[in-house]
């Protein structure tokens, strides 16, 4: 029942956007983390899916107690992240961008990436408008864009002590120590109000996985967030 924008351009244009979305994507692909799954040749859901298998399988070889196993799980998904991006003068897109253009291509590259970020378009109204945040869906721009834009994400999470993925804007951490999983937390709240997105309240959680489903026992510390019990935990539609 959601009404979303979608963007469809003249055959001259689509063609042009085409060609900048795969310069793109070869631009960014060298500063992209290994935790990144989504939109990128040779990576999908199911890589995604088999990696945090090993680690969940690595857990369980290291910790023959049954009663000492359990993971810290983190599950994030960002607010309407397509459209939420910020593109104003401001946005930590244009550094982001600006950082991955060589001298050559980075004067023409950032004026074209400007027009087709915040483009010029007629809406269902018939009115002509410019889109004031937000990558266009639809364009072969969005999927590098998003994958670029929460790279600072990627290396705040990936640095700490854990299993760290992401796929599009679905964010899994998972941790065998809690006092890390704490902090990742507080990394990552951090993170996505630095860059002007938020979290999906409904799709946020707090589990701790483990076989038998069992709670993870009470705080030990004042405002530690709280992790629910869970016998499973959900990736990607899994």
């Amino acid at each position: 029942g959601r009404e979303r924008e979608v963007f469809r351009s003249t055959v001259l244009d689509a063609v042009t956007e085409r060609v900048i979305g795969r310069w793109l994507s070869a631009a960014t692909e060298p500063s992209l983390s290994d935790a990144l799954w989504s939109y990128r040749t040779g990576r999908s859901s199911i890589g995604a899916l088999r990696a945090f298998g090993a680690f969940i399988r690595a857990h369980l070889r290291a910790t023959p107690n049954v009663r000492e196993r359990g993971l810290f799980v983190l599950r994030r998904d960002v607010a309407a992240y397509g459209k939420s991006i910020p593109s104003g003068a401001t946005s930590r897109l244009w550094s982001l961008l600006d950082a991955q253009l060589g001298a050559a291509e980075r004067d023409v590259g950032m004026r074209l990436l400007h027009q087709l970020v915040r483009r010029r378009y007629v809406n269902s109204k018939g009115q002509e408008t410019t889109l004031a945040a937000g990558s266009p869906t639809g364009s072969p721009i969005q999927p590098p864009l998003n994958n670029l834009y929460l790279t600072p994400l990627d290396a705040a999470l990936q640095s700490l002590p854990g299993h760290y993925a992401r796929f599009g804007d679905d964010i899994l951490f998972a941790t065998s120590d809690r006092a890390v999983a704490c902090e990742a937390q507080r990394v990552a709240d951090t993170t996505i109000a630095e860059l002007g997105l938020s979290w999906s309240a409904k799709k946020t959680r707090n589990l701790y996985f483990n076989g038998a489903g069992r709670p993870c026992g009470p705080d030990t510390l004042q405002g530690m967030p709280s992790f629910v019990g869970s016998a499973s935990t959900e990736m990607l539609g899994y």
